[in-house]
């Protein structure tokens, strides 16, 4: 799952949000001014600017919103693993 930590009135996050949905990518949104337990977390990961993007408590990506922006679909697609084959890698008898 995809975590977008966010904070209130910030277009950053709004921007990696939108970037996300048009994307089609489901992502749960933590925001750290509501969630002093998430505000932690930012601060220890050495984080002071949002929004910050994580996958399955992983960094996503560098850079948050702008760092994001830099990807195509297929590029996080391959970064979290949820990307589909579109050939046949079953193993058949000659």
């Amino acid at each position: 799952m995809i975590t977008v930590y966010t904070k209130d009135f910030c277009p950053y996050c709004v921007q990696a949000k939108k970037q996300l949905s048009n994307m089609g990518f489901e992502y749960e949104e933590i925001n750290i001014e509501q969630d002093s337990d998430a505000r932690e977390f930012v601060i220890n990961e050495g984080h002071r600017t949002m929004p910050q993007i994580y996958h399955n408590g992983k960094p996503l990506v560098e850079g948050g919103a702008m760092g994001l922006a830099k990807l195509t679909k297929e590029d996080i697609e391959l970064k979290i693993g949820d990307f589909d084959f579109d050939f046949d890698i079953s193993l058949k008898s000659i």
